[in-house]
């Protein structure tokens, strides 16, 4: 024990020393190109470029140092851009060497000099590292924003990559941890264990990603993309967690989210809004999740809870869900809503083992439910108080169709359960609480004339939050529950915001009276 003890507290002493002799080395006012930086930077040292356009094709030594650009307002922003510099179309901004990798506060950019690449990989940022760090970095037109050669684990906050033609992360093997980025056009093949959070993946002209593991995406917004031959996100050998995000404006082949899961691993896909998604694939297209079974089948859990589709199209069964045949899993569907899903197969198609389906909305979507086995799937709202219609079962149902072998009765005769959005949306935002005073219970209407994840809490006198109403999509007129009797009266307030820009934009006080 002592013998360890000797041994960090050397450690200890060695990089406090190591840190000690870390130096600054200043561009240009110390050194005139970055790369006179580099030529002579040490392990631990840091390299501040002042503000300026450097026309450099820059590479580093095999140490490790931090890059920073001395401003982080973006039109201050050091630019590494070597479109100018000779045979364009085979250099990149920056090749990374050393270990460990940290880049704040730059612009990387090349141009259309710079193209076509014989290597679609590069232009943009090499990284050899097995560590790498970047903040509040721009790369545009870069061809690549970033290539990894290997395995490493890739962080980034608060990036934009704009215009990348090749990818926006080449290369694979990546556990990427990416927060409040944007990312353009095209998009990577993450390791698993990765995770993105509040990013958005806009104009995709083939995939967002197709992750090669388990990941979690929380809080991110797809949209815009136009690609007829990919799903938005191929995912393969992956157990996602994927909540609070938004798939919209889309056109994608077979589905927005294909996964070829471990079906012996649960699975949770929970408050999401898929908005106005058209799936172009004939016979087998999506506009939502579908997923297989590619390893080891047992007992497992999928949870699809929360979701919104809404005014999306496919031509093939299971337009908005569908399960393979081969899956043993129990999978329980509730709280979700289907609202004008046009296509003549049906919105679900369950083919594994067993479902559950409760608290569900279906509204417009001609064919809501198909199983192969056995469905539960009583206490849903089918459109109309008659139920759903089936040829054998309820032939007189007026609502959407749902196949022989899903129990339906009892089902909801209307949606006062979880309410619905009408079919014309109202034109502007509001919400109410009544009773208000109220001695136990209350109810909250809302009306959104556009669709957004949100955040409703119950805030007290103190400002401390006493509770989360809903956190998920709401699209139209809807109505929560707010079950008081475990409080104390008193005065409290109702916030409404939006979950993704984690922002409140509406506020009411309400009064607990006991």
């Amino acid at each position: 024990m002592a013998m360890n003890k000797l041994f960090i507290s050397s450690l200890a002493a060695l990089s406090f020393c190591a840190a000690s002799y870390a130096t600054i080395l200043h561009v240009p006012t110390e050194y005139a190109t970055i790369q006179a930086a580099l030529n002579v930077v040490q392990d631990s040292d840091t390299v501040l470029v002042a503000s300026g356009t450097y026309g450099e094709a820059l590479v580093t030594p095999d140490v490790s140092f931090a890059l920073l650009g001395e401003s982080a307002v973006d039109s201050l922003r050091p630019v590494v851009d070597p479109s100018t510099l000779p045979d364009p179309t085979t250099t990149s901004c920056l090749v990374w060497n050393g270990p460990n990798c940290q880049i704040e506060n730059f612009v990387f950019r090349n141009r259309s000099a710079m193209y076509p690449r014989p290597v679609t990989t590069d232009g943009g940022v090499i990284l050899n590292a097995i560590a790498a760090s970047f903040r509040n970095c721009t790369f545009d037109s870069t061809n690549a924003g970033l290539y990894v050669s290997g395995f490493m684990l890739l962080t980034m906050g608060s990036c934009q990559f704009v215009d990348c033609p090749g990818a926006t992360v080449a290369g694979e093997w990546a556990r990427i941890v990416a927060e409040n980025c944007y990312f353009e056009n095209y998009g990577m093949r993450p390791d698993s264990g990765s995770v993105f959070s509040h990013c958005t993946f806009d104009s995709l002209r083939k995939y967002a990603m197709i992750p090669l593991g388990d990941l979690l995406l929380e809080s991110c917004i797809f949209q815009n993309g136009n690609s007829p031959n990919w799903p938005m996100i191929d995912a393969g050998y992956v157990n996602p967690t994927v909540r609070n995000c938004i798939f919209r404006n889309s056109i994608v082949a077979h589905s927005v989210f294909f996964i070829s899961r471990n079906c012996s691993r649960d699975m949770l896909i929970e408050n999401n809004l898929f908005e106005n998604v058209t799936s172009t694939a004939e016979d087998y297209g999506r506009a939502g999740l579908l997923w297989s079974c590619s390893s080891s089948n047992g007992p497992s859990v999928v949870t699809i809870r929360g979701n919104t589709f809404v005014n999306c199209s496919a031509p093939g069964a299971g337009k908005c869900v569908q399960s393979p045949s081969n899956d043993l899993s129990t999978v329980y569907l509730d709280h979700n809503r289907f609202i004008n899903i046009e296509g003549d197969g049906p919105t679900l198609a369950m083919h594994s083992g067993y479902v559950i389906a409760r608290d569900n909305i279906f509204i417009n979507t001609n064919f809501a439910l198909s199983t192969d086995g056995f469905c539960d799937a009583r206490y849903n709202y089918w459109g109309d108080p008659t139920g759903p219609y089936n040829a054998i079962n309820n032939p007189h149902g007026l609502g959407d169709e749902v196949s022989d072998s899903v129990l339906v009765f009892p089902w909801y005769e209307d949606s006062l359960f979880s309410a619905v959005p009408p079919l014309e949306l109202p034109r502007d935002f509001s919400f109410s609480v009544y009773p208000n005073p109220f001695n136990s219970t209350t109810r909250i209407a809302l009306d959104a004339p556009g669709s957004f994840i949100a955040s409703i809490e119950l805030i007290n006198i103190l400002g401390q939050r006493v509770r989360e109403i809903h956190h998920g999509p709401v699209l139209g007129h809807q109505e929560f529950l707010i079950d008081a009797n475990s409080l104390p009266s008193g005065i409290y307030f109702v916030n409404i915001g939006d979950a993704l820009k984690n922002s409140v934009f509406s506020t009411q006080k309400i009064v607990l009276l006991k």
